[in-house]
C-alpha cells in the first residue's frame, strides 16, 4: 500500500499530506532558516489559492525580518517545490542546474521514505525480539492482514 500521499494530523487539528511534512523536514536540513507553513482554511482570504508558504527566518544576529520565499498550491509537487528552492540558491539560472536540482530533490524524497520505512522495520524487529509470550500477532505492512507468530517467531497459519 502506497501511503506517500496519506494525510498527517497537524497540531491545529487539520490534515496535511505526508509529502508536505517531508518537505518541511528537508527544508530544515537544507537551511535551518527555512520553514514550511500551512495556512488553515479559516485563516485564508476567500480568493487565496495558496495554502502553503515557505518562510525564511534570518539568524537572530541579522537585522533582516522574516520574509516569504514562495507560495505553493495544494496541487504542486513537494519535490518540484524543493527543486525550485535548491535551484534558486544559484545566482544564475542554469538549465543543467535546474535538472540536477530536480533529480536531487526526487532522490532526497525517496531516501527520506526509505529511512522512514527502515525505522518502522527496526521498531517492529525490536518489538518482536523483546516481546515475550507464546505468540504475537501483528499486521503485515504491505497486505494489512493479521499475521500470527509463535514463540520462536515462525509464522503460524
Amino acid at each position: 500500500m502506497d501511503l506517500r500521499n496519506s494525510a498527517l494530523l497537524t497540531e491545529t487539528g487539520h490534515f496535511v499530506s505526508e509529502n508536505w511534512s517531508h518537505l518541511n523536514e528537508l527544508l530544515q536540513g537544507f537551511d535551518p532558516g527555512l520553514e514550511l507553513h500551512w495556512i488553515p482554511t479559516d485563516k485564508r482570504m476567500t480568493d487565496e489559492k495558496y495554502p502553503y508558504r515557505i518562510i525564511h527566518r534570518p539568524p537572530a544576529t541579522s537585522s533582516m525580518a522574516p520574509y516569504i520565499v514562495m507560495y505553493c498550491r495544494e496541487t504542486d509537487s513537494p519535490q518540484e517545490v524543493f527543486a525550485k528552492i535548491i535551484a534558486g540558491d544559484n545566482w544564475k539560472t542554469n538549465v543543467q542546474a535546474q535538472l540536477d536540482a530536480r533529480i536531487t530533490a526526487q532522490r532526497l524524497f525517496e531516501r527520506k521514505k526509505q529511512l522512514d520505512e527502515m525505522a518502522e522495520a527496526a521498531d517492529l524487529a525490536h518489538f518482536l525480539l523483546v516481546r515475550g509470550g507464546n505468540y504475537t500477532t501483528i499486521r503485515h505492512p504491505k497486505t494489512n492482514e493479521l499475521v500470527k507468530f509463535d514463540s520462536h517467531r515462525f509464522r503460524m497459519r
